[in-house]
């Protein structure tokens, strides 16, 4: 391998990390000179005077070589260092490997690659376009995942994966004229999905009963492997899917390419302030924990916003819904995620009013709350139309900031969001149920 193309040497971000590392190590004194610098000071303070930067300096320092390492022993069995990749589970797979134990190491990433972390994960794709329209279609495969139903699984995602790619570039990532690739990327270097995709999609000729560990495009979608449904290749699969996400978001935002200009360092001072806001949401993820009893829910549920905790998700839901049945759409606009907006607010409550109003919500009860750190999935039963018939919806809730960036309930900016994708499913019953508005 040409060293000059190592991804250490070639993308910024891990050349950063060394410097990283090295900051890192001389501020583990400066606790005591940061704090007075206000609430932020406090909350680097916090961070350093916990041993956090020496961690920091410990793991930058690892991480800057780590995706080299994975890629020169997991390409060439379907692995690439991405983005999304739990940290721990990428050291531990090069752990594994470099001790003469690949075997292990791949076990250990398709543990990494469970359906809580893919469920978690697949939030980290909303935000593009060419991930939203499909986001049905990878709820299904998830519950094929779950259900070890992997004979689904791996060809859904495969098709979804060449869709993706097609959509954003006009060829499809299993075919050939793909550009994959992306200035400042772990997973979109050239020797990240490029490699990885002529990998996959090496010809198949011969049908092969045996299984496979590798999710061969070729050899999947055209019958000749037909060994293929088990976890390792429907956990790479995955793996794939979510390997897109960095180059995605480049190429929506016109950044594939390096910048023709030199960019400004980010301050020593802005760096601290990102370290210390990750450090509090990693914690705060890690540390989170469901609560064991919500009240108020199915045969005492309320259509009382106030009858519901502060900030809960159940209360934002019940909030929608309320303003939902008094038909004042403007109060609508604030739960709906500024990506998904269409104009300004009153162009947005006219698209509500479009969306909403046929239904003639009468009724509402929530049933049921699955929440996690950040968000989490609010069922609750509709009466509509006339005469109302009863119909259950389940609403994705996020805890957003006006940018679009995820983070803990209760921090400061960060307010529910709803995903209106309910909707295309509601609009769906209403047809197969034949309801009508009756105003």
């Amino acid at each position: 391998m040409v060293s000059e193309k190592r991804l250490l040497a070639t993308v910024p971000s891990l050349q950063k990390l060394e410097g990283i590392a090295r900051t890192a190590r001389l501020l583990h004194r400066a606790g005591p000179f940061i704090r007075p610098f206000g609430k932020i000071g406090r909350r680097i303070a916090q961070v350093i005077q916990e041993g956090g930067l020496n961690d920091v300096a410990k793991k930058a320092a690892e991480f800057a070589t780590l995706p080299d390492r994975f890629n020169d022993h997991f390409l060439a069995r379907g692995w690439i260092a991405y983005e999304l990749m739990n940290g721990d589970a990428l050291a531990e797979a090069v752990r594994f490997a470099e001790s003469g134990d690949i075997e292990s190491g791949e076990r250990a990433l398709v543990a990494a690659h469970s359906p809580q972390r893919i469920e978690t994960l697949l939030i980290f794709t909303r935000g593009i376009e060419a991930f939203w329209i499909r986001r049905e279609v990878f709820e299904l495969a998830l519950e094929d995942y779950k259900a070890g139903r992997f004979h689904a699984v791996v060809p859904v995602l495969l098709a979804q994966i060449d869709g993706i790619v097609a959509d954003l570039s006009g060829h499809a990532f299993f075919a050939t004229g793909r550009s994959v690739t992306a200035w400042d990327s772990i997973s979109a270097h050239e020797l990240g999905l490029q490699k990885l995709a002529d990998i996959l999609s090496v010809s198949r000729t011969s049908t092969n009963s045996d299984a496979i560990t590798m999710p061969f495009r070729h050899g999947v979608m055209h019958g000749r492997d037909l060994g293929y449904a088990n976890e390792m290749v429907a956990a790479k699969s995955w793996a794939v899917l979510f390997c897109l996400q960095a180059w995605a978001i480049a190429k929506r935002d016109g950044k594939t390419a390096a910048p023709t200009m030199e960019t400004k360092p980010r301050s020593l001072w802005k760096s601290l302030i990102a370290l210390a806001k990750q450090g509090e949401l990693q914690r705060g993820i890690e540390t989170w924990k469901p609560r064991t009893n919500i009240g108020g829910l199915g045969a005492h549920a309320t259509e009382d916003p106030g009858d519901y905790p502060a900030n809960s998700p159940e209360r934002a839901v019940i909030e929608f819904f309320h303003w939902w049945k008094a038909k004042n759409y403007g109060k609508l606009v604030s739960f709906v995620p500024p990506r998904q907006r269409s104009g300004k607010d009153n162009q947005e409550a006219g698209r509500l009013r479009k969306a909403l109003q046929g239904f003639h919500l009468r009724a509402f009860r929530v049933t049921n709350v699955d929440e996690h750190a950040v968000g989490g999935v609010v069922t609750a039963n509709l009466e509509l139309g006339s005469p109302p018939r009863e119909v259950v919806v389940k609403v994705r809730v996020l805890s957003e900031d006006d940018t679009g960036a995820i983070g803990l309930r209760d921090s400061p900016g960060f307010v529910w969001r709803i995903y209106d994708d309910f909707l295309v499913r509601l609009a769906n019953v209403v047809s197969e149920q034949g309801l009508h508005s009756g105003r």
